[in-house]
Formats: structure tokens, sequence, C-alpha cells
């Protein structure tokens, strides 16, 4: 277990920025995971890639508890596979393919884990129809007292939405997945086609956290492109991206966030926050 005092939030997230934590744990198996969880219970945050969070610029204070090393276990069992919560999408893709499985290639580009994905029921756009919980059939957690398994039904999944997100104390562990077979090289292909897709249409020349709504006016969106505030700003490619043009600071960000809530509410769409901000 690494434990970390006075730690740069910046160095943890997507976004590379953020004040100080007071504590940061890193577990390197699953037990002392949960070792963490239960001593620490009250004031946990799990934090994963990084790649969905927005630390404020004072102290964070508690516990933040790194999960990028503790549950890193993929198996198969026929169609039928087991992934831990640590792992990185774009690991698990991958291994999918290669054993010849559907092997949700959409989802390559996202730079979060399998905890972050099941908490956010990260997918493609809104219109897609297309999202983790797919071909989910249970989950496993730490629900403060005890490990569990969940069946899909009961993680109440939505779009970007999940249980999970109302249970602030439990702790994703991993998941099983029950995939159809996939030529490999079909997966392959659609690896790359997704990765050329991206390159198109995405800003991945600075730091970001991709879209930071779930859902937006999309002319408020376009009206943003390229609005700045200190080192913070709405992308020029992409709408509704925020990006970090050096050092930009959260106040700034959340600035721009609001600016957008507002623009939002006066084009008759009340806007849904998708990144998660830590006070």
């Amino acid at each position: 277990m690494i434990e970390l005092i006075n730690e740069p939030m910046l160095s943890y997230t997507l976004m590379r920025c953020g004040g100080i934590c007071e504590r940061i744990l890193v577990p390197e198996t699953e037990d002392e995971l949960l070792e963490c969880c239960k001593k620490y219970y009250d004031d946990i945050r799990i934090l994963g890639a990084g790649s969905n969070v927005l630390p404020s610029d004072g102290i964070l204070r508690g516990t933040v508890v790194k999960n990028t090393q503790a549950c890193l276990r993929m198996e198969r069992d026929g169609h039928r596979v087991f992934v831990g919560s640590s792992v990185r999408l774009t690991a698990f893709v991958r291994y999918l393919v290669s054993e010849s499985l559907f092997g949700y290639e959409y989802l390559v580009s996202v730079p979060g884990n399998i905890g972050g994905a099941l908490y956010m029921n990260a997918g493609r756009g809104r219109g897609s129809g297309l999202s983790i919980s797919d071909y989910l059939k249970r989950v496993k957690i730490w629900n403060g007292q005890e490990v569990q398994w969940f069946d899909k039904r009961v993680c109440r999944f939505g779009y970007r939405k999940s249980v999970f997100q109302r249970k602030r104390n439990w702790v994703i562990l991993g998941a099983e997945f029950e995939l159809p077979d996939q030529p490999t090289e079909i997966g392959l292909m659609r690896i790359r086609a997704r990765l050329a897709d991206v390159k198109k249409w995405q800003d991945l020349e600075h730091p970001s956290l991709g879209s930071v709504f779930s859902r937006v006016s999309s002319r408020a969106a376009k009206a943003m492109l390229g609005v700045r505030r200190g080192d913070a700003a709405f992308s020029e490619k992409t709408p509704g991206w925020l990006i970090n043009l050096g050092n930009a600071k959260t106040e700034d960000f959340l600035y721009l966030i609001n600016m957008m809530r507002l623009r939002s509410l006066l084009y008759g769409v009340i806007p849904r926050l998708e990144i998660r901000i830590w006070q």
C-alpha cells in the first residue's frame, strides 16, 4: 500500500488541475482496497484514471483511494468474462478482441477504467443507444459492510446514470460480462476505424475531461466554442469539451461551466453535468 500526504491533485487527473489532497492511498490488492474502504468509510473518495473528475483548487479534505492497481484481474470462461475495476477500458477492449469476442470497440478511445465506466455507464452519444452495460451480467461491489454481487437490473443503468452515483460509499470491485463471438480481425478493424474517427472530431492536443455535460443545448455548445478564461477553455474543435491550455485553475473551469449552463437554459434546455466536481 502506498500512502501519500499533501499530494498535488493535478498529478492524478487528466485535466491536470486541482489543489492539495490531504491523503492519497494506492492499494495494490483487492484486500488492501477493502481495508482502505473499511478504515476510511466516512470520508473516502474513489479515484480511477481521473478522466471524469475536476478537483477544487484548495485543500481536498479526507482520503482519496486511487483504484488503478488493486483490481486488475481479467479471466474468461466461455462467453463470460470477469474484469476488475482497475483495468483500463483500452486494455479490456483489446483483451476481448484478442479472445475473438465482441470487444466494445467504440470504447477504446475512452481514457478511463472499468470502475469509472460502470459508475457513469460509459458509451457513445445519447442517440447511439450503446453503453458498457449492454452485455453486463452482474457487478461485484463493496456496500459499506460486505462484498456483494449485484445483477445488472439492480444497478439501474440509464444514459450516463447508475445506482452507484447515489451510493457514495459503495465501491465497484469488478464486473462480469457475457459477450458474443466476433472474429479478431473484425474487432481490430473496428478499433482502427474508431481511432481514426476520434482523430477527426476530438480535441486530443490538450488535457481534457471530454464531454462535460450529458445534456446541454447544442446551440449553446456551439456558441461556447473557443471561449476562454485564463488557461481554461472550451475546445474550438469539439463542442462541449473543456481543455487545459497550460496551467488552468479549477475556478476558471467552473466559471466556464456556469456560462454554458446559463446559455443552455436560455435556449430552453436544462443542462446535466457529466463530470464530478470534488470540493
